[in-house]
């Protein structure tokens, strides 16, 4: 948000928020949807703000509610850590909150969102790990601390990131791109262009994975996942997510509830666009007809603009997250895709992969590691199930599993 001064100190009434959760579990219920997990994150702005007590009793309430109604769920929050203190750490954790940390980097590279020292942020680290709370970071890439992401990832990666189900507390970590919405383009003091997230971020961290035989960095593992997936297979894509897939799933698979009651196509867009303005959410249409007209509003809007950037015929479209619509409309006041950013970090990443898919897949072989499709696509069948007489490919009955193997 440009604004976030405008609203500070603006918290959900809890008689308010107590309304809207019980209508999330009455729809849950009516559509018979109880075992299919509901994420539902705490965000802001910053949870901590809403002190110990407040926080307390949101979190009571919400898992009474769907521990009572046989609701799956999973509670999730994204903290700055400034506010974090034991108190605050052993509430999460009673109440299995999985913790997003917003971590830009050491020597500096954090000093943007926060004057707190490393070593403060290291025994806040330390108090997560005593409470046996899951936590994970997020890291933004900018021109501020671009030149000590290495070091920064290193840095990470000692804490004991969990990156093969050993169950370590800190779950993992993701970088994304920074995207700059007072001064955007070639003169911002932040926003780095595709080709040079792509050489700093997106590059290095392949060349590791060829030397170390993995990535635990979130995207570099989805992207290259899905570029082998795309190279040696014919697929149909289907997903619909948070953010990061071409149709991204704003005011269908996600949606954002601001303070007011006020739903929104996702907290990106907030108050600043009417446009993105959903319903209330104690309107009687709760998460109905009305929402479904205005999301499909909402993708047409996308379609039409994939076929303006041509982006169906992309080489590397299997692999994009085609941009932020609501990014671009709050820095350029319309709808569109930043190509100096998105396409060329995209693109770069694909051909990449593509000039070196055999040691990809052969390290997929070494290390008996298996492509899973997950829930992004369903493979109809393998475009070359031997490559060069030295590697096989084996598609499972479910067409979601390929395993790599040397002849």
């Amino acid at each position: 948000m440009q604004n976030k001064g405008d609203f500070k100190g603006e918290l959900i009434d809890f008689e308010l928020f107590k309304k809207i959760i019980d209508r999330i579990a009455d729809q849950r219920v009516i559509n018979e949807r109880q075992n299919v997990a509901l994420e539902l994150v705490f965000h802001g702005g910053e949870l901590l703000l809403l002190g110990e007590k407040r926080l307390t009793e949101i979190l009571e309430y919400t898992t009474t509610t769907f521990q009572q109604n046989d609701i799956k769920f999973d509670l999730a929050c994204q903290t700055n850590a400034t506010l974090l203190n034991d108190s605050m750490t052993k509430l999460l954790s009673k109440y299995k909150v999985g913790v997003g940390l917003s971590f830009d980097g050491i020597d500096g590279g954090n000093s943007s969102r926060t004057d707190i020292k490393q070593e403060i942020f290291e025994k806040k680290f330390e108090m997560l790990k005593s409470n046996d709370t899951k936590y994970g970071f997020l890291i933004v890439a900018s021109k501020t601390n671009i030149d000590t992401m290495k070091k920064t990832q290193e840095y990470l990666e000692t804490l004991g990131v969990d990156d093969n189900g050993s169950g370590t507390l800190v779950k993992g970590y993701k970088i994304n791109y920074s995207e700059d919405m007072i001064n955007p383009g070639v003169t911002s003091e932040i926003e780095l262009s595709g080709q040079e997230m792509f050489d700093k971020v997106w590059k290095p961290e392949l060349d590791r994975f060829l030397k170390r035989k993995k990535t635990v960095e979130y995207h570099t593992a989805d992207m290259l996942e899905k570029a082998l997936i795309d190279i040696i297979s014919f697929h149909t894509p289907r997903d619909k997510s948070g953010c990061g897939t071409k149709w991204c799933g704003a005011g269908i698979t996600m949606i954002a509830i601001e303070p007011d009651g006020e739903m929104d196509y996702c907290d990106r867009y907030a108050k600043k666009y009417p446009e993105a303005y959903v319903q209330h959410a104690l309107d009687y249409d709760f998460l109905g007809i009305h929402q479904l007209k205005k999301v499909i509003d909402y993708n047409i809007m996308k379609s039409e603009l994939y076929k303006k950037y041509n982006c169906d015929n992309c080489y590397a479209d299997f692999i994009c997250d085609h941009g932020c619509e609501a990014f671009y409309k709050s820095k350029y006041g319309e709808y569109g895709i930043d190509t100096n950013i998105v396409c060329d970090q995209h693109r770069e990443f694909y051909s990449y992969v593509l000039r070196h898919v055999k040691q990809f897949l052969n390290i997929y072989a070494e290390t008996n590691t298996e492509l899973k499709t997950r829930r992004l696509h369903s493979i109809q069948k393998l475009k070359q199930p031997i490559i060069n007489d030295e590697l096989e490919l084996i598609l499972n009955e479910t067409g979601n599993i390929i395993t790599v193997r040397k002849i």
